[in-house]
């Protein structure tokens, strides 16, 4: 049980908004706190720094030219610009940069910019916190070649040192790692080796080259990876001595296929985070979907993992940025290529994979290029471009509240229905038989009341005891005229197909059968079609997750108009398969926000035990903020019960004051209208 147990303490129970930026909520509460507008700053590449009650940042573009340094409140007030800089002053000829994020360097604040071009070689700023005029710390030669190194890609402080990495220069033109002590000093820790172009322009080398990103410190040893080199070309991990000996390329990452697929990623970008001993980071390209990944190894160079292997569809793709590390979780953001991009957590072991935002490209944002920091529960990181006027935000997310406990399968809660020859349904509180061994069967248990299903999550055991059995069961959300007595027929109509098939509906279907040309996997289906008819298409693997293997199987499902996200967990081997699923609007499909949830199982011709247990559901209501007049108007689905409205000043405190006003029911829709104020306010709904 371990796998759902985890899970359920990550699912939303949860939605909120700031009225100064209304936006359509459901799983987390999203918000932009700055939506630039080339005055104020546009194409934000580098992430975020807080300080206090603040989130320091840059910006590398100004509509007149040169770039950035911000702090804004965590809530999104008081946005200050500390300094900006025209381009002219940097270098004439430069018409674009980049700036990183800043860091702290005793009292002031430090960060790196490069130019386009290669009539700069790029630098590091300074800046106080508190404004003033900006500095420049280092500056690098405007050469491929050079004993210092160019190009750098932001930088880390540690030990009272500043550390970095230059993407280019260096003595062998392929990059260099560096430090710069307490007392301004720079020195060259390494130098990357020499490097060869194949036939495709592809770099290779034996250590690595033109590293994009800090190196993570962990006493006196660096780790890190490379965009490009290695012997395949691909990049590499590595670790080197503070000293600049000792160093070691941990993996390197495979050649890529034509069309740009491999086992293990390409092109890692965004830098590495290390913890208990082991190594993670995130791949920009490569992987088995050509769509990037993200990785695990030991800081041995050993027991190298995929994590997650990005589609480059609803669940993102192209991470460019580092991993943010909370617990046992991971968070971390989607450049997106074919998408805007996306905002993502995961388990360290690879599972209980989320997408926590998937950015539309217009007004909440486009490719999220950097990382997320994570401050009293809130995700904040910046957008390169998207937001009201197109120019990039500054975003927080705040993390979900924990899913109640189960629901018990007894009476008053459910209804059944069944064919065949069952004897009572055996219930324990939170396991139900939806099979019995008899043969031919079928059964449905429905909840007696519908359910807000425009958004939700769900959670379920199920095992196929002893193994090897059929037919199958499937997860339903119907609203069929029948309601909670809706049921189908046996065999592989799997109680919710055949003649007498649940519609309209949506269903998850697990099959165990593997004849008649049937795989054992699943499927999603509509109106109670199923992959047990050829017609309709066979059903899909699960990977390493056997459904037949008589092992106890984690559901986990996850629906946010579009996208279904659908997670199996062998809690046995610890097998895991994870996929995103396109299902469109399903209130449209359903005719209504409202359906009925449950289950249905079936055997035919072979008998088996089925059980489901540890059953949960949580609607994810979204809550609309409309300012009308001089009063704000919240609103929510009144087919959602049990949530109580909560209203705060600040995203960042726990202060969360529940309205104890009576919601007017209009036009379906919960509505409480509240005074406006001169100050940002933030609403959620959660869970009585």
């Amino acid at each position: 049980m371990k796998a759902i147990k985890n899970w359920l303490k990550g699912v939303a129970a949860m939605s909120a908004c700031m009225v100064a930026a209304p936006t359509h909520l459901s799983a987390q509460a999203f918000a932009n706190l700055v939506n630039f507008n080339g005055n104020n700053g546009e194409v934000v590449y580098g992430g975020l720094l807080p300080i206090g009650p603040n989130l320091y940042g840059t910006t590398s573009r100004l509509n007149a030219g040169g770039y950035s340094v911000f702090f804004v409140n965590t809530n999104g007030n008081d946005f200050t610009t500390l300094y900006d800089i025209p381009l002219g002053e940097l270098n004439s000829d430069i018409t674009f940069t980049r700036v990183s994020a800043p860091v702290p360097f005793g009292n002031i604040l430090c960060g790196t910019i490069i130019g386009d071009g290669f009539v700069d070689g790029g630098s590091i700023f300074t800046v106080s916190p508190g404004g003033g005029s900006l500095g420049t710390l280092y500056s690098f030669p405007a050469s491929v070649t050079n004993a210092d190194g160019a190009y750098p890609f932001g930088v880390t402080e540690a030990g009272g040192s500043l550390f970095g990495t230059a993407a280019l220069g260096g003595t062998n033109g392929t990059g260099t790692i560096y430090e710069i002590d307490s007392n301004f000093n720079f020195r060259v820790i390494y130098t990357f080796a020499p490097a060869t172009s194949n036939q495709n322009n592809v770099i290779l080398n034996s250590s690595g080259a033109e590293p994009q990103a800090p190196p993570y410190v962990v006493g006196n040893t660096l780790y890190g990876v490379t965009g490009t080199g290695g012997t395949n070309g691909r990049g590499t991990v590595f670790s080197v001595q503070t000293d600049g000996t000792a160093y070691t390329v941990l993996h390197t990452f495979e050649t890529v296929s034509s069309s740009g697929t491999n086992s293990d990623g390409a092109a890692p970008l965004g830098g590495v985070i290390v913890t208990n001993g082991m190594i993670y980071g995130t791949a920009y390209q490569g992987g088995p979907n050509s769509s990037g990944l993200v990785f695990a190894l030991s800081t041995n160079g050993g027991g190298f993992t995929v994590l997650h292997s990005f589609t480059g569809q609803y669940d993102g793709g192209f991470p460019a940025a580092a991993l943010t590390l909370s617990g046992s979780t991971l968070y971390g953001t989607t450049a997106g290529v074919f998408t805007s991009g996306s905002v993502f957590s995961l388990g360290i072991d690879g599972s209980q994979f989320m997408v926590l935002h998937s950015f539309n490209g217009q007004t909440d944002g486009a490719v999220p290029y950097s990382a997320v920091i994570l401050t009293n529960g809130v995700l904040y990181g910046t957008t390169v471009g998207g937001g009201s006027f197109g120019d990039g935000t500054v975003y927080a997310i705040s993390l979900p509240s924990p899913m109640p406990d189960p629901l018990t399968f007894s009476s008053g809660l459910w209804t059944s229905n069944e064919l065949g020859t069952f004897t009572n349904p055996i219930i324990n509180n939170s396991t139900l038989e939806m099979t019995d061994g008899g043969y031919p069967e079928a059964r449905s248990y429905f909840l007696d009341t519908s359910r807000y299903i425009g958004a939700f999550a769900a959670s379920f055991m199920y095992q196929d005891v002893g193994g090897g059995g059929a037919d199958g069961v499937a997860f339903v959300v119907q609203n069929d005229p029948r309601g909670p007595l809706a049921l189908g027929g046996q065999g592989n109509d799997l109680g919710v197909g055949g003649t007498a098939a649940i519609t309209p509906s949506l269903e998850l279907e697990l099959n165990l059968y593997s004849g008649h040309g049937q795989n054992v996997g699943f499927g999603l289906f509509t109106n109670g079609a199923t992959g047990g008819n050829g017609a309709n298409g066979n059903y899909l693997p699960t990977g390493d997750v056997n459904l037949a293997s008589g092992d106890i199987i984690a559901v986990h499902l996850q629906y946010v108009n579009p996208t279904l996200a659908v997670t199996f967990n062998d809690e046995t081997t610890e097998a895991e398969f994870t996929t995103n699923i396109y299902v469109g609007n399903l209130t449209n499909f359903l005719g209504s926000s409202i359906g009925f949830i449950g289950f249905t199982g079936a055997d035919g011709g072979v008998g088996s035990t089925q059980s489901i247990g540890y059953f949960n559901f949580v609607s994810l209501p979204a809550i609309n903020i409309v300012s009308s007049g001089t009063n704000v108007v919240t609103s929510w689905p009144a087919s959602v019960v049990g949530y109580r409205l909560q209203q705060n000043f600040l995203l960042t405190t726990t202060n969360w004051v529940t309205l104890t006003n009576v919601p007017t029911v209009v036009q379906g829709e919960n509505q409480i209208t509240l005074p406006s104020t001169a100050t940002p306010q933030f609403f959620r709904l959660i869970l009585q």
